[in-house]
């Protein structure tokens, strides 16, 4: 059974409220709108700055060559060495960004997935959000949007994202489904909820 909520939130951790600057971070898997939303959200935002912490766009090409080669030490090396560097610096860069509001376009599954030692180098390396926002849907209308992967693929992303979320460092919980409303609804209320949370 795949029905969803449209829209749910949940707190779930203390964030330091002094500081000025929110950091609100979208997952989901690929179709469900991540792009689209935070491209919109930012124009609703006075002084915002989006910053990419996928599986792409590494600092360092090795990393990428890594993540490339199926060898077990090629993994090992990107799994606890080459990302957690990668994911560092780019919290480094969120650090220095001038700015009120950092959107964070998708966060690494994999690691906060998993337990033991792989979980906990990412829940120190991985900015603490102010808000995580996950983007989720029908499986077999994401599939049509963007017809990448099989609808199979795509619920076995949404069972490991919904695994991962109760272990990446998090303030406040939104939970959309992107297949029920469309792009500017989804954006108005996270926008509402961020700001409700902000004040």
């Amino acid at each position: 059974n795949h029905s969803l909520t449209p829209f749910k939130l949940r707190p779930f951790s203390i964030k330091d409220e002094m500081e000025s600057k929110r950091i609100v971070a979208f997952i989901g898997t690929d179709g469900v709108g991540k792009s689209t939303v935070i491209e919109l959200l930012a124009g609703t935002l006075p002084s915002s700055e989006v910053i990419y912490m996928g599986m792409k766009e590494f600092r360092f090409g090795i990393t990428q060559r890594l993540l490339a080669n199926p060898n077990r030490i090629s993994q090992w090396l990107f799994n606890f060495i080459a990302y957690p560097i990668e994911t560092i610096c780019r919290n480094q860069k969120i650090q220095e960004m001038k700015c009120n509001w950092v959107l964070v376009d998708r966060v690494p599954i994999y690691p906060f997935s998993r337990g033991g030692l792989i979980r906990w180098i990412y829940q120190c390396a991985f900015p603490k959000l102010d808000t995580l926002v996950w983007l989720k849907g029908d499986p077999k209308i994401i599939f049509e949007r963007k017809k990448e992967r099989n609808v199979s693929a795509i619920i076995k992303d949404q069972e490991k994202i919904q695994k991962a979320i109760a272990h990446i460092p998090h303030s406040n919980f939104l939970e959309i489904d992107t297949t029920t409303i469309n792009a500017e609804h989804v954006t108005s209320l996270v926008s509402t909820e961020i700001k409700k949370n902000d004040t």
